[in-house]
């Protein structure tokens, strides 16, 4: 044995005073239990950030840094959320995304009894004059015939709108 210790540089009798100590038992503190029960709770998705709202609301009082080396001595990791990738597409053909509102709608009316929605504009000329009011009904709007009051003489965009 000592000669053991003249190749460490240890003296025996710290050696023996090595040898007889007991183990001590070390006691983990509350606040690092309460940090990884929190951990675990919340799925391995909290940083140090919340783990430290959440323990102090427990009462513990401790900063991120200890938070953070505990977390690291124990090996663990904050897991970050993946990226949302939208999920657009069911492989399913027999699922309808959404209904065909279209395939309800009663068939069109004949162009004598559609109610028009004029356009602002005259398309052939920007200046005075040559602007439309929005909202005509039908009756003035066969009286114009599509074409507009100014000299241009051009005929202007109608579009139908959904009648009330």
């Amino acid at each position: 044995m000592r000669q053991l210790c003249q190749v460490l540089r240890v003296a025996p009798a710290a050696y023996y005073a090595w040898q007889r100590r007991r183990p001590r038992l070390v006691v983990e503190p509350a606040w690092q239990v309460a940090v990884r029960e929190a951990f675990t709770d919340h799925s391995q998705r909290y940083g140090t950030r919340r783990l430290r709202a959440e323990v102090q609301a427990q009462g513990h009082a401790v900063g991120r840094w200890r938070i953070r080396r505990v977390l690291k001595s124990h090996g663990l990791r904050a897991q970050q959320p993946r990226c949302f990738v939208p999920r657009t597409t069911d492989s399913d053909p027999a699922v309808r995304a959404a209904p065909n509102r279209l395939l309800g709608q009663p068939a069109p009316l004949p162009p004598t009894e559609c109610r028009w929605v004029t356009s602002r504009t005259c398309p052939g000329r920007a200046g005075a004059g040559s602007t439309w009011p929005s909202g005509w009904t039908a009756a003035r709007a066969r009286l114009w015939a599509g074409t507009c009051a100014t000299p241009c003489r051009k005929t202007w965009s109608a579009r139908p709108y959904a009648a009330p």
